[in-house]
């Protein structure tokens, strides 16, 4: 993998239960890693639901693999103010070298 690709320091995150002063169940996410990756945005599309229209970006992140971290697609990758929901993990034979994770970019 050439480094030159990975120019977009992103933070790896897991979504974890916990719950608040009253007592009821919240979800919080913690930071599994900071790394650096490649982002490259694959479609994009508009439509309208419920009276408003929406939007659906996929998107493809490559990074390496980051060691004692098994990523699953209940986490999620935060690129500064922009958050991934993370559809598909794509492991290049796998050995944990190089994920190609296959996500949606959440709005609102």
């Amino acid at each position: 993998m050439r480094a030159g690709r990975l120019r977009h320091r992103v933070v790896v995150e897991r979504a974890t239960d916990g719950t608040d002063a009253y007592g009821d169940q919240v979800q919080t996410w913690t930071t599994l890693a900071t790394v650096w990756a490649g982002i490259e945005p694959l479609s994009g599309r508009e439509y309208l639901s419920a009276a408003h229209i929406q939007a659906d970006v996929s998107t493809r992140i490559v990074l390496r693999g980051i060691p004692g971290v098994t990523l699953t697609p209940k986490d999620r990758i935060r690129y500064g103010a922009r958050l991934f929901d993370i559809k598909q993990i794509v492991d290049q034979n796998a050995e944990n070298v190089e994920l190609q994770l296959l996500t949606q970019e959440r709005f609102g």
